[in-house]
């Protein structure tokens, strides 16, 4: 069982199941725009990937670790393999997205427009767009070589422009972040059956003499940094679970960059620019060939009105008959067991279930447990509910749900503000359910 060749390392595996939601966007026989969703989850995964494994596996690295993991590869070997093998995926992926999804979207009527692409009477209207809704929101930021460089937030798309005032001296650079509180498709006019689509940073890179009135754009390209969310936490140590995830969900905006992100042809100058006030090795630069981020298929393209024969048709959950009945829940499970599978079966009957409880005063205790709760979920309210009407509501918060840690302790807060009874999990172990 110590034969190393006997195993496979673990992130590569995880790279394979990624390449395998990658082939789901080539096949033919899905419909286009459940093509374009893999594409995106793809870009998803990979994020994640990046700001807890590969950032686990750099924080080892930078701490001198030299153990190799059951497959014989030390963290510095791993980070070497994954670094090639996610930059073939990457590869794969763009492929698709540029030779097949946009040529079979045009086909149907879909359009993802550049700036090239667009009409004089596009452009008009798309000028207009710009001033009433992108202008405002804009906020510059001339790099000041005297100065630190700004921190730049994980996963947020900024483009870089180099400035040559009127006034002369020496070229700038600015960073423009791209709003993230608009769509990143902008919807121009368009034929009655069909979409006409700009990204948010086209429209920008269009408008730039607006933005910079008194000064002569040389150059611009977009780019996006991801940085290691993985951080230890000393939970045996910790008096308050809640306080030390709170200093780990900070340490996150500044966590160290594990990649960037930026065009395939970058502008030479702006692109040694950052590298050198990135401290950003070539091992962690990944140019694409396209949109960076591609999560906005799922977004927004994948749910475009008037094209449902472009997706698979839409699933209703089965809610078993006996559920219909005008008599409480409690009723009708008495009259024999329910099987509920989910999804094919509703969620509702479990909400309702615990709604019911809620206001029954015959239940004198609900114990639960939460992993990820939708932000519109009724059941919060139930249980706040249940304890306000002095029921003993005991629940267990996992406060380490990956990425759902802030929303989870804001839970908490809720909970525990209604007379709940509130655990943040274990220590030493993680509670799903």
């Amino acid at each position: 069982m110590k034969d190393s060749g006997r195993y496979s390392n673990r992130e590569l595996s995880w790279l394979s199941f990624n390449a395998r939601v990658l082939e789901e966007a080539a096949r033919e026989e899905l419909p286009l725009l459940e093509r374009a969703k893999f594409l995106a989850i793809v870009s998803s995964n990979l994020d994640e990937f990046f700001m807890v494994r590969v950032g686990k596996l750099e924080r080892k690295a930078d701490a001198g670790e030299n153990t190799p993991d059951p497959a014989g590869m030390t963290p510095r070997q791993q980070l070497r393999a994954i670094r090639k093998a996610s930059g073939q995926q990457v590869k794969r992926q763009y492929e698709l997205y540029n030779e097949h999804l946009l040529p079979e979207l045009a086909e149907k009527g879909i359009h993802l427009l550049g700036a090239e692409d667009i009409t004089g009477e596009q452009r008009t209207w798309v000028s207009a767009y710009f001033d009433a809704q992108v202008m405002p929101v804009l906020t510059p930021r001339v790099i000041n070589p005297g100065h630190p460089f700004p921190l730049l937030a994980a996963k947020r798309i900024y483009l870089a422009v180099h400035l040559q005032s009127d006034k002369g001296g020496l070229p700038q650079l600015c960073l423009v972040p791209v709003p993230e509180k608009l769509k990143r498709l902008v919807f121009l006019p368009a034929k009655a059956g069909q979409i006409n689509a700009m990204l948010l940073e086209d429209v920008i890179l269009l408008h730039l003499e607006r933005l910079f009135p008194y000064q002569e754009p040389l150059g611009a390209m977009p780019l996006r940094i991801t940085r290691n969310t993985d951080f230890v936490m000393d939970i045996d140590r910790a008096d308050n679970m809640i306080e030390e995830m709170r200093k780990s969900l900070k340490r996150r905006s500044y966590g160290k960059i594990v990649r960037i992100e930026w065009p395939r042809r970058p502008n030479p100058r702006i692109a040694a620019h950052l590298k050198k006030a990135l401290e950003a090795g070539s091992n962690i630069i990944r140019e694409v060939d396209g949109p960076l981020d591609l999560r906005f298929l799922m977004r927004q393209l994948y749910s475009v009105p008037g094209f449902d024969g472009l997706r698979h048709p839409s699933f209703e959950p089965k809610l078993n008959s006996r559920f219909l009945q005008a008599q409480s829940i409690f009723h009708t499970i008495r009259d024999g067991d329910i099987f509920l599978h989910h999804p094919y079966d509703s969620f509702e009957p479990v909400l309702r279930f615990v709604r019911e409880a809620a206001e029954d005063p015959r239940v004198l205790a609900i114990k639960q447990t939460l992993y990820r709760v939708d932000a519109k979920s009724s059941l919060i309210p139930s249980l706040a509910r249940a304890a306000q009407l002095g029921k003993q509501v005991t629940v267990l918060v996992e406060v380490r749900a990956r990425f759902d840690e802030e929303n989870n302790i804001n839970w908490c807060k809720i909970l525990e503000a209604a007379g709940c009874h509130v655990r943040y999990g274990v220590p030493r172990w993680k509670t799903h359910s």
